[in-house]
């Protein structure tokens, strides 16, 4: 059989022939090659962006991932630091409460009357942790102030110089106020063995 109407053309490689019974068949490889590689090319390329970004995702992943364990790290590191301070908080509470008694037993034992009746209601609170502190604290008070009641013959150790029959009334009460504890029983005593008040 012989081929009917074959043409070739070179410069555009677009071949087209005839078969006796067949039909036309065209072929337009050239100009479709370049588009094809064209494609090819594409998709090469994107491709690879394709795996640039499936790389950085992967990236992205484990920074996450490392972001998120640092995060768990630090959360537990403020829990951690809370829990100090609120027990921080718990001890400066206490020892600001032992600091109030404390106080409290020096103004009763420095003759402070309120603080000396302070002392009786904490000892006299069983719910109070100072309850037992605080009923020796006040006995041992109440014992140092009941010498004076039963001794005498107290001596009153005046400077050099200092003649208290010169002393009025008046004189004696401000040194009785300001005389420290173990001396005001001997100030009471003197003030009551004179004969001028």
């Amino acid at each position: 059989m012989i081929l009917v109407g074959f043409g070739m053309m070179l410069l555009d490689r677009i071949t087209e022939f005839t078969v006796a019974g067949i039909g036309t068949i065209k072929a337009q490889a050239s100009a479709d090659a370049g588009t094809i590689q064209a494609l090819k090319t594409r998709v090469e390329n994107q491709s690879a962006t394709v795996d640039a970004v499936a790389a950085q995702a992967k990236n992205a992943a484990g920074l996450s991932e490392k972001a998120a364990s640092q995060i768990n790290t630090a959360d537990q590191k403020l829990a951690d630091l809370n829990a100090t301070l609120s027990a921080a908080k718990v001890t400066l509470e206490n020892l600001q409460r032992d600091a109030d008694f404390a106080k409290t037993i020096e103004q009763a034992q420095n003759d402070d009357r309120v603080a000396f009746d302070k002392l009786s209601s904490i000892a006299s609170d069983q719910n109070s942790p100072y309850a037992k502190r605080a009923a020796d604290a006040w006995s041992v008070i109440m014992d140092a102030h009941s010498q004076g009641i039963y001794e005498s013959n107290f001596t009153i150790p005046w400077p050099v110089g200092v003649n208290p029959a010169t002393y009025s009334l008046a004189d004696l009460k401000q040194l009785f106020a300001s005389a420290p504890t173990v001396f005001k029983p001997a100030v009471l005593e003197y003030i009551n063995k004179r004969d001028d008040m």
